[in-house]
């Protein structure tokens, strides 16, 4: 991630610049539109489960969706 709206679901759950989003709900992405198209999918409300990789470390993070206008 290059940015991350401090105030947004992302960074509540954790998310910071510089990990990288490897999966999105168990599917590999390999792009940032990979990753946006995933989450543009979903309905506000559910959660995306996002595998990340920050350094040599993978683990996932559960990131609600929504507010998006």
């Amino acid at each position: 991630m290059r940015d991350v709206v401090a105030t947004g679901p992302a960074a509540r759950a954790g998310i910071e610049p510089g990990m990288v989003i490897v999966e999105v709900n168990r599917k590999p992405v390999k792009t940032v539109q990979d990753v946006a198209q995933s989450i543009a999918k979903m309905k506000d409300g559910e959660v995306a489960l996002l595998r990340v990789r920050r350094g040599q470390d993978l683990f996932y993070v559960a990131v609600p969706v929504g507010g998006r206008q």
